[in-house]
């Protein structure tokens, strides 16, 4: 797989915070002189159409100035979707009332509704009990899809 340099990266960082939004991941592919940069954003309003396409106007100068990314000739800025994983705390409490998997550390797994996040744990309810989970103790966490 492909990388950017770490300065590189941040950069694309701080202009994604200037927007009050985090890059979750970044993926790099295609020919070595016709490369695409995916973007996956993510902030605590949730992303918006409209907060991809401002990120991405502000990258447009990085573009010219930065050699790293000479050879992108398309940059795509989306939400990350619901098949990724969850990373950071804060984006809990945008998902209470849906459905989760949860992987934590030991190899347990849980599957249930989201019904609260704190400082320090989330609590699922599954089949009719809830379960605490310290975020330190999840390995992975995705919300599923209800159909």
């Amino acid at each position: 797989m492909r990388t950017l340099p770490e300065t590189t990266i941040e950069r694309i960082h701080q202009l994604c915070r200037k927007h009050s939004a985090e890059l979750i991941e970044y993926t790099l592919r295609g020919q070595p002189h016709a490369l695409i940069l995916e973007l996956f954003i993510d902030s605590v309003e949730g992303v918006t159409h409209a907060l991809c396409e401002a990120i991405s106007r502000d990258l447009e100068p990085l573009f010219e100035a930065d050699p790293a990314l000479a050879d992108v000739v398309r940059l795509d800025v989306s939400s990350p979707g619901v098949d990724r994983p969850l990373q950071f705390e804060w984006q809990y409490p945008k998902h209470l009332g849906r459905k989760f998997s949860v992987y934590t550390h030991d190899g347990a797994q849980y599957r249930g509704r989201l019904r609260s996040t704190s400082s320090h744990a989330i609590e699922l309810e599954c089949a009719g009990q809830t379960v605490t989970i310290p975020f330190s103790a999840i390995a992975r966490a995705n919300v599923e899809i209800d159909w």
